[in-house]
């Protein structure tokens, strides 16, 4: 991804963080119970443990566990045994965003049809042949609750072991299906699947407690083809449909990636991209690139410079090509048709001055600080963004930056033990940076109500100028009511609030300006009040949130809103269901329940001045919505990507199955929108944008969902 190594290090911190996390839990709190499954990968020596029988294990491979509760593993097999069980414990996969895919292609002839047969297991086969012949169509989606479901492939270590299926058909350009198509999940290529004689494909998965839904990425590949990147978003336990996918013929391209003084670079990056690049900044795309460039298959160039890419697909495009130290450059467009092409250059301009930020981290006393933790902010007009970076064992750092502009650079220590550091309008390219952070800055806060009753459970916060970053303001309890917080070393804000009472905010403190003691007095809110039920029972531990009206054009993921995605103010509902939120909002808003097992209920639009008496939020099951796919000129809508809305910036999309059947469960009763959509909304990426200039649009409704019913509606239209 060509980020910078710190940030790489950063993330890598956090994900073993969170990963001990997780394997805490699932072993009930017991990291020695986990940390002992590691042994083997830690004790290079560890004895051979041979099993009491041979019924049991053989010698050399068994993993036996003593009386006195040690591990022993067989030599040739320590690392093997302790990964399968450390895969068991805890499962994780990481997905690379996958843009335009450069190497795939639908449209373009292919003269020859497929021949070579290919052999198929049995299972394989069974599962072609039941699709085929459209058995259970509408299984897809198993319309039994998913807590009364089985899991589907037992396991003796955990019950969370969760069967997954991707199903797509190869053809050619001409409509005859693609036989020998190779097909696996990036980075899993050992599980790969052929297609069969009718070019379908079915790739099995297997994977321990894997979350509801997840965006993965696939590529298949065939001989004398180009190849193709897919992805999907896969839901627990289902099997999800990437419909008809066309395999075109492959060409290759030939060239040299060379420095200004011709010189040639050897492992540099060399890729494909589409015509048009998805930004104008040319100097941003020189420093950090774009998601126009394909970066899922690239080549690395050899002695000399010298690439050969192959599998590429006919079609405009351009070639893109980074190096370590250099900026990132391209070729012109150009049209790709015939077999081979030669003669392509790129040349790599070494990094700019300007094009970094670069500089150390010093503690009070002027020593490096390793490992420091950094932030870069900028702000344009209509344009702001935070990246992350980490200092070497010296304190040192050198980012990469993106646009043309002023900069603040925030630093702290990971061991947090002096305050936060900071510079403000920093000019890439103005020479060494030296971020000094300083000695604790404490402040007391003594904070009660209008009658001088100390307030308990207050939350306090630190808010630089530039609201990017929230200080990791350490709080310390003193008293009911008194709290000591720690200030970083810059220009900030104090923010204090208390569940039930309006919000305060003082500063901004320049450094040492700010007081010794504060006293805050914090006014109670108007509160909204209700309760949470469920079966006919009160339900504790629900989320309760106020969602306030869109004032203008809001659209999230590509769909229209009423209400903004975000609740503003949340509760959790106790053991007899009832809830209390301070609300300061100033127009009408929604409230929701949400809980594990429901759908989501709500009442609304409402008004602090309009709520009166308590409201009662009554959860259910909810309904379903399921229907067919039906394009115009009768094409398969299998694989077809449906999106189902209902205004509150939480629409989902599904993929149609087999004769284009689709169906979605657990969806709170009311109106709701179905369209057929170009893309997924992937659970990992959030798309928001609003035009203060134009008002919310009304939603064309298409159907109402009914607890406990399932509500049909078919789409129509062309396919995305």
């Amino acid at each position: 991804q060509r980020i910078p190594e710190g940030t790489v290090r950063w993330r890598l911190k956090r994900a073993l963080d969170e990963l001990r996390v997780k394997l805490d839990t699932r072993f009930g709190g017991s990291r020695s119970s986990w940390c002992a499954l590691l042994a083997p990968l830690a004790i290079p020596d560890l004895p051979i443990a041979h099993a009491p029988t041979a019924s049991q294990a053989s010698p050399g491979t068994a993993v036996t566990i003593t009386t006195e509760g040690a591990i022993a593993v067989g030599t040739m097999t320590k690392i093997a045994a302790a990964l399968a069980v450390v895969a068991l414990g805890g499962w994780a996969w990481w997905s690379v965003e996958d843009e335009s895919s450069p190497t795939m292609a639908s449209t373009q002839a292919v003269s020859t049809p497929p021949n070579a047969p290919v052999d198929r297991t049995s299972d394989e086969v069974e599962l072609v042949a039941a699709e085929a012949k459209g058995a259970e169509p509408r299984q897809r989606i198993d319309p039994t609750p998913s807590a009364a479901r089985p899991p589907a492939v037992p396991s003796a270590a955990s019950n969370a072991i969760v069967e997954q299926f991707v199903a797509v058909r190869f053809l050619a350009a001409n409509g005859v299906p693609w036989q020998g198509v190779r097909f696996w999940q990036v980075d899993r290529e050992e599980d790969a699947v052929l297609s069969g004689v009718d070019g379908r494909a079915r790739l099995r998965m297997l994977r321990g407690d894997p979350p509801k839904s997840i965006h993965m990425n696939f590529v298949a590949t065939r001989a004398g083809c180009a190849s193709a990147s897919l992805g999907a978003t896969v839901q627990r336990g289902e099997t999800t449909h990437l419909g008809d996918v066309v395999l075109v013929g492959s060409l290759v391209l030939r060239g040299r990636v060379v420095d200004e003084n011709g010189r040639g670079i050897a492992d540099a990056r060399v890729g494909l991209s589409v015509e048009m690049l998805r930004d104008d900044d040319f100097e941003f795309i020189h420093r950090q690139g774009t998601p126009s460039f394909d970066r899922g298959t690239t080549v690395a160039s050899e002695r000399e410079g010298f690439f050969t890419m192959r599998s590429v697909a006919p079609g405009r495009w351009r070639l893109w090509a980074n190096a370590e130290h250099t900026r990132y450059g391209w070729t012109e467009p150009f049209d790709a048709a015939s077999e081979e092409i030669g003669g392509f250059e790129i040349v790599l301009a070494s990094l700019r001055e300007n094009d970094r930020l670069a500089g150390r981290v010093v503690d009070p006393q002027g020593a490096p600080v390793p490992k420091a933790q950094l932030l870069m902010n900028y702000s344009l007009e209509h344009e702001s963004s935070t990246m992350t970076d980490e200092a070497d064992e010296k304190g040192r750092f050198d980012f990469v930056i993106w646009r043309d502009c002023t900069y603040s650079v925030v630093a702290w220590d990971p061991d947090h033990r002096w305050a936060e550091g900071a510079l403000e309008n920093v000019t890439p390219g103005a020479g060494e940076l030296v971020v000094q952070l300083a000695e604790p800055i404490t402040l007391d806060v003594r904070v009660h109500d209008p009658s001088g009753k100390p307030l308990e459970g207050c939350e306090l916060a630190v808010e630089r100028e530039d609201p990017s970053h929230h200080p990791e303001a350490h709080l310390r309890v003193i008293a009911a009511g008194r709290y000591q917080l720690t200030l970083p070393a810059y220009t900030c804000s104090v923010n204090v609030a208390a569940t039930g009472y309006r919000p305060r905010s003082f500063g901004p403190f320049a450094p040492g300006t700010a007081p010794a003691k504060l006293d805050v007095e914090l006014a109670p809110l108007p509160v909204v009040r209700g309760t949470v039920v469920a079966d006919g029972r009160p339900l504790a531990g629900a989320t309760v949130g106020l969602y306030p009206t869109a004032r203008c054009l809001l659209v999230v993921n590509g769909f229209d809103c009423i209400t903004e995605q975000s609740a503003r103010a949340t509760a959790i509902s106790d053991a007899n269901g009832a809830f209390v939120i301070g609300c300061e909002l100033d127009r009408e808003f929604y409230v929701r329940a949400d809980a594990d097992g429901f759908a989501a209920s709500e009442r609304g639009p409402l008004t602090v001045s309009t709520i009166g008496r308590p409201i009662e939020l009554e959860l259910t099951r909810g309904g379903a919505i399921e229907g067919r796919v039906l394009l115009q000129g009768g094409a398969s809508g299998e694989g077809a990507i449906v999106g189902i809305n209902r205004g509150d910036g939480r629409a989902r999309t599904g993929r149609a199955g087999v004769g284009g059947v689709y169906r979605f469960e657990g969806l709170t009763p009311g109106r709701w929108q179905v369209l057929l959509r170009g893309a997924e909304v992937r659970p990992d990426h959030l798309v928001s944008s609003s035009d203060d200039q134009k008002p919310a649009r009304e939603i064309e409704w298409s159907c109402e969902v009914v607890a406990g019913k399932t509500t049909t509606f078919d789409v129509v239209g062309e396919a995305k």
